[in-house]
């Protein structure tokens, strides 16, 4: 019998340059409820933090995941999601940053090898179809990783 270490999270990763500020980021990004990582929490997250850029970032909206679960039907995005696509969408366009992906985890079970992750790539013009990806009707991941570019 396994258990789960975790469960519940999300996270946006990404690379930066020399222009970015963290402090902006967070003032900017409050309303997504995000709190930077910091490095030395980075290993407690098990079979994922391979996936994690040089910033990380956790959103804390416990009740997120489940517009995943009621989204059934492509073309009826949850209020939730189409907000959440337009807030990535923005921050894709930020010249300061780079390789942005999105981590959305269901659980995480300690037996690697029952963790089931789905990785997904797309353009800043595609992020709802990526983010349908996650939906359960479109996904048997417990772990979805978006790459956007």
């Amino acid at each position: 019998m396994s258990f789960v270490i975790y469960d519940c999270i999300q996270f946006i990763t990404f690379n930066a340059d020399e222009t970015f500020s963290k402090a902006s980021f967070l003032e900017e990004n409050e309303h997504m409820q995000v709190s930077l990582l910091k490095t030395e929490d980075k290993d407690k997250y098990l079979y994922i933090n391979h996936y994690f850029k040089e910033n990380v970032f956790r959103m804390y909206d416990q009740e997120f995941l489940g517009e995943f679960d009621e989204w059934k039907t492509f073309n009826k995005v949850p209020k939730e999601i189409q907000s959440f696509s337009l807030e990535l969408n923005r921050i894709v366009k930020d010249k300061s940053i780079s390789n942005v992906s999105i981590i959305l985890i269901d659980y995480v079970d300690e037996l690697e090898e029952e963790n089931n992750i789905v990785t997904v790539h797309t353009t800043s013009t595609s992020i709802i179809e990526g983010l349908f990806k996650a939906s359960i009707f479109e996904s048997e991941g417990n772990i979805f990783i978006m790459d956007i570019n």
